[in-house]
């Protein structure tokens, strides 16, 4: 079985590293995989450096969908794993005819026009990471047939990665109890100003706090000019992407993720693999993950007081957080392991090449 990864977007966020994750997890059943991503970008040269094949692509949507279309000839499979990858491969397979899934990681609707229509029409498998995601796709698109629904994963032995020294180094850094942080685009639907807004609350308490955000994006100047606005750039601060993310969101105290639209929320599930407490909004597949009071604290979306009332009660609360932390490990290393999204994957794969 051969399958031809495809992603478009740039930069590196959660889609890319699920994409990684799935890639190595599908070796283990045999499995040949290539990957068809934008040279030059942070997930073609990752690829690179496991040594996992690549197919480079341009950028350009009509130069891409000849590129793929030409490559799929050597593949029983292509996997789309974002909607303008999805688009592509849509058209790459009118002239190709070659089987395609698509993995839908985000909880909005889809843009109602001709393309959605022709690029869903066209796919035979439609996988989303959350029943929360499926449901929406159901609605919006009115989709007959089943949609598959596997989780995202994490790295349960993300832990062994972990560098003390460098922990302990970034802890020093930010010079503050607590250091409170998300790692997160910084794009509207993650909604930093809710955590920006949450943070002032939080220092009216606790002045020596400090607020870290891990993650870069569009919205960057306009996030740093808030901060500045509010007097908060002491106590909060933006620090871009980081390539050892684990070792960031290990030195938080407590774990914040303030969006208002999550597929899953990929960076929840490292977060309780490393044991860091967690607030979250309720926000699509995120209370999948996030059950209130068991595996973290759940709140209503744009809700900053809300918000920062949950942080201040992990901070306030040490038993809780423990407990939190505790459940939160368990769940996670049981439903949702690379090896445990790859075999459902694998079986996706599967069914549909038996149907032909």
């Amino acid at each position: 079985m051969k399958i031809l990864h495809v992603d478009t977007q740039k930069g590196f966020r959660g889609g890319e590293q699920q994409l990684l994750w799935l890639v190595e997890g599908l070796s283990e059943f045999g499995v040949e995989s290539v990957v068809a991503c934008k040279k030059e970008e942070k997930l073609y040269e990752r690829c690179l450096k496991k040594n996992i094949a690549v197919v480079p692509l341009s950028g350009n949507q009509i130069v891409d969908i000849f590129k793929i279309a030409n490559a799929l000839k050597d593949f029983d499979i292509m996997h789309a794993h974002a909607a303008k990858s999805h688009t592509v491969c849509a058209f790459a397979k009118a002239l190709n005819k070659k089987r395609l899934v698509y993995t839908r990681r985000v909880d909005y609707k889809p843009k109602n026009n001709i393309v959605t229509d022709f690029k869903y029409k066209n796919t035979d498998r439609i996988v989303a990471i959350s029943n929360f995601v499926a449901d929406v796709l159901k609605n919006s698109l009115k989709i007959e047939g089943s949609i598959d629904v596997v989780y995202s994963a994490t790295d349960t032995e993300l832990q062994n990665n972990i560098d003390m020294d460098k922990v302990l180094h970034i802890k020093s850094e930010f010079n503050g109890f607590p250091l409170i942080g998300t790692a997160a685009a910084l794009s509207p639907q993650k909604n930093i100003p809710n955590l920006i807004n949450a943070a002032g609350f939080v220092l009216k308490k606790y002045p020596k706090a400090k607020f870290v955000v891990a993650g870069e994006g569009k919205l960057q100047k306009k996030l740093s000019d808030e901060i500045n606005k509010k007097g908060l750039s002491g106590n909060f601060k933006l620090i871009g992407f980081k390539n050892d993310i684990e070792n960031y969101i290990k030195a938080f105290d407590i774990f914040v993720l303030p969006s208002d639209f999550e597929g899953l929320g990929s960076t929840l599930l490292s977060a309780m693999v490393l044991k860091v407490p967690i607030v979250a909004t309720d926000a699509g597949g995120a209370r999948e993950v996030i059950i209130h009071n068991k595996t973290g604290i759940l709140v209503a979306k744009k809700n900053s007081e809300e918000l920062a009332k949950g942080i201040i009660k992990l901070i306030e609360d040490k038993r809780l957080a423990n407990t939190l932390t505790a459940e939160a490990y368990r769940f996670v290393t049981d439903s949702f392991s690379t090896r445990r999204m790859a075999e459902k994957y694998f079986k996706i794969y599967k069914n549909l090449l038996d149907e032909y």
